[in-house]
């Protein structure tokens, strides 16, 4: 007697894209309830009148918010970019495993000086 495996269906977690289209989705559908739009100011003070957004706004929204928070995008993007060279790099362990051997008998004092850099680093651009 041949006994079939039943498949579980195992929950998978959309991604980031996903996620951010249904958002983007659910307001898009919410501007059609009435009393719900409204006015507002944007950061350069422009008044902007609130009204059922379309299908085509979907679209436009990430091109629109880019455009918004450009340097704060590339300020996250170059700083990947830069952490991502120094894990690969294994300069932050090669500098600690150097720190380490430098201080030969006196390690209780790694800690303080490893903080201290640290510190350093997140306060500057943002290791944290």
């Amino acid at each position: 007697m041949d006994v079939k495996k039943k498949k579980k269906f195992k929950f998978k977690f959309p991604t980031a894209f996903t996620i951010l289209l249904g958002i983007t989705l659910l307001i898009i559908i919410v501007s059609w309830i009435p009393g719900i739009t409204g006015s507002w100011k944007d950061a350069d003070g422009e008044l902007h009148n609130g009204g059922p957004a379309g299908i085509f706004d979907l679209f436009l929204a990430p091109m629109q918010g880019f455009k918004s928070k450009v340097d704060v995008i590339v300020f996250i993007l170059v700083l990947g970019v830069f952490l991502s060279i120094v894990i690969e790099s294994k300069a932050l362990a090669a500098g600690i495993g150097r720190l380490v051997a430098k201080m030969k008998g006196r390690e209780i004092w790694i800690i303080p000086i490893v903080m201290f850099l640290f510190s350093v680093g997140g306060t500057t651009y943002g290791m944290g």
